[in-house]
């Protein structure tokens, strides 16, 4: 009975990781059908070194993403609270950047912004909001080396 127990368990949790492919897969095919082309496509050939070469990585997901170097400026104030029910209230955001600034990154110099989940009332933007991404990021637009 404990081993039924004890294989029934190690099944069920294993679920999420055995159907990550075929979750993958299916998300490619939706794409397609709703976009008619296949999403590796649609990546000028200078720019795919900016992409991840698989959509998943067991490693990067368990042990962060590998990054090179960046920059970061912690807790920017963007708002303070003076009256009503924000009064005290002080809201900081980071920045996370290349360590040089280049001309040609992809994207025109697009910015990305990452805002955590919470829903403005609970949470922070710290090592629990995936700060390794914002790392990630920022380290992707240094083109000194080939990824």
């Amino acid at each position: 009975m404990v081993a039924i127990v004890g294989i029934s368990l190690t099944v069920i949790i294993s679920l999420p990781l055995l159907m990550t492919p075929f979750i993958i897969y299916e998300a490619d095919q939706r794409y397609m059908e709703a976009f008619g082309v296949d999403p590796k496509d649609i990546i000028p050939a200078n720019e795919s070194n900016f992409f991840t070469k698989t959509p998943f990585s067991m490693p990067d997901y368990f042990f962060g993403v590998n990054t090179r170097n960046y920059r970061v400026k912690e807790n920017i104030v963007y708002y303070e609270g003076t009256k009503g029910v924000d009064k005290g209230i002080t809201l900081h955001f980071d920045v996370y950047m290349p360590t040089t600034y280049k001309k040609d990154l992809p994207g025109n110099h697009s910015v990305l912004i990452r805002i955590h989940g919470g829903g403005w009332t609970s949470g922070d933007k710290g090592s629990l909001n995936n700060a390794q991404l914002n790392k990630h990021f920022a380290s992707q637009l240094v083109i000194d080396t080939i990824i």
